[in-house]
């Protein structure tokens, strides 16, 4: 989970790249409106699915459970949940997740 544009999808990118050979990965996208970010998960191969929240900030554990009978990750795969790009709503609700990371953007000095 992070702020729009700081990077959670090209790091799970880059994480799936690290995976793939090792064990099967899949990834619940939540966002708004696009499904954008699950067509750049697909295009590694991996499974995704997209979950649409609409005026929804976040993801919630109904929308997981649902999204994992839809997904059926195979046993031994590692799932990524990619919450909608807002850090004030997501960090309040438990999904049910073993870990959070947060993608955080570093700014260069001048």
């Amino acid at each position: 989970m992070s702020g729009p544009g700081s990077g959670k999808t090209t790091l799970l990118v880059r994480s799936i790249d690290d995976l793939a050979a090792r064990m099967p990965v899949a990834v619940i996208e939540g966002d708004q409106e696009t499904s954008v970010d699950a067509e750049r998960i697909r295009a590694t191969g991996a499974a995704a699915l997209q979950v649409n929240t609409g005026n929804g900030c976040h993801l919630d554990a109904r929308m997981i459970d649902r999204a994992l009978g839809e997904l059926a990750p195979p046993p031994g795969a590692v799932l990524f949940i990619e919450n909608v790009g807002n850090l004030v709503c997501p960090a309040a609700f438990d999904l049910g997740e073993r870990a959070r990371r947060a993608a955080v953007r570093h700014r260069r000095r001048r």
